[in-house]
Order: structure tokens, then sequence, then C-alpha cells
């Protein structure tokens, strides 16, 4: 064979051998698959903004959200506005000098704040010191209240063994459970079974002008100094 045919041999082989490597049976080369166009992701997006969150999640924060407003107790009045204390005979625990007399004192030109409370109620125990306290700077700022505590315990010894163990509070009423308790709150229009701390003032007339579900804090003393000097 001469030169030029042994040339144009190889030649033709190299191609038919490059024509077969493209075939079905060899390995292919990866090819990057094309450019996003967009449309996925903003569709995804779309997807999860519109998702509601997990129940139980904690709620997103969002730019719009504000801060709680600080409350202001007293702020309107109660269901039992104007109603009088009941006029009924509670039962006394009294840790030392018995002081308590047997039908709570109200409307004598004093205002009355009474505190409801349990000893099973850690929150009711934590703020009594507290309104302790308060009767003593009221007293000192020229707008003296009375200061009432009445336990909702069913058992005694609850009431008891709180008022042993501390110093600031040492006498109390006591709600007996039954119809009493039923009715005496009632008449201030409270459940029978209400949430524990609670607080009712009563203007110096014996009406009642406020009722307060749950703890106070020191800093509601002002607002009360300005409830009591409105005589």
């Amino acid at each position: 064979m001469n030169p030029k045919a042994t040339k144009r041999f190889v030649l033709t082989a190299s191609l038919v051998l490059g024509l077969h490597g493209c075939g079905d049976g060899s390995p292919k080369r990866d090819v990057a698959p094309p450019p996003p166009d967009g449309r996925r992701s903003e569709v995804v997006a779309a997807s999860t903004n519109a998702r509601p969150p997990a129940t139980g999640g904690a709620p997103l924060a969002t730019a719009s959200a504000k801060p709680k407003a600080p409350r202001t107790i007293c702020d309107r009045a109660p269901a039992g506005d104007g109603a009088s204390f009941p006029d009924v005979t509670l039962a006394k625990v009294e840790e030392g000098n018995p002081i308590l007399p047997d039908k709570l004192p109200t409307g004598d030109g004093s205002w009355t704040w009474v505190n409801l409370w349990a000893g099973w109620c850690g929150p009711c125990k934590e703020e009594m010191p507290m309104l302790a306290g308060w009767h003593l700077k009221l007293r000192e700022a020229g707008t003296p209240v009375r200061f009432t505590f009445v336990s909702l315990d069913d058992d005694e010894r609850e009431t008891r063994r709180f008022l042993s163990s501390q110093a600031a509070v040492k006498q109390s009423y006591r709600l007996v459970e039954g119809d009493g308790r039923r009715k005496w709150l009632s008449a201030l229009s409270l459940p029978e079974n209400p949430e524990l701390p609670l607080h009712a003032l009563f203007d110096a007339a014996g009406k009642l002008r406020c009722v307060i579900t749950g703890a106070v804090h020191e800093a509601d003393l002002d607002r009360v100094k300005q409830l009591v000097s409105k005589r």
C-alpha cells in the first residue's frame, strides 16, 4: 500500500472509532444543567411564605410587632361596681394577738384593700409582704388604706402554716368552703373558684371600685395612691 493510501486508511479508521464512541453503549460525559430561570425558586418562596407556622411553634417576629404597653390597674369599672361588701361573719386565723373584728370593716371613711389568697398559691405569698409595706407607705403619705387578707384555703392548716412562717402578715380571715363562700363571692360578682391572687378595692363609703385579677407589682403603688386620693 502506498503512503497516501495508508494515510487515508488511518484517517478513516479514526473517524469510525470516534463515531462509535458517541453511541449509546459508551459512558457519557457530565453535562451541566441549564441555569435556573428563577421560576421554581419563586414558587418555593411563595409556598413557604404562605405556609402556616407549625403547631406549637413560637410565632415569628415581625417588623410591625410592638411591645405591650404597661398595664394600668383599675382602669375600668368592675362587674360589681358599687356593690357593698357582704355583711357576714368570717372565720379568722391569727398568729399572735387577736386583732381582727368578726366582720370585715368597710364604709367607715377609710378605703379597704381586700386580698384573696391561699397557702397553695405561690404568687399570693410572694406579694403579701409587699402589700403590708404598701400599708405603711400609704399611711406615711397621708392616704391610709386598710389592708385585709382573706384566705380561700379549704384546710385551715395551710393558712396557719404560711402566717407562722413570715413576719409581714400574721392575721387573715378565711372563707370556709360552702354556701357562705359562694354567696360572699357572688355578691362581688366573682366566680365560685376565682383565679388567685385577687384584689378588691372598696372606697371610703364601702362600695366596690376595683377588682384586680393576678399579682400586683411595686410599680402599681402610684396608681393606688391616685385612686385612694379621690375621696
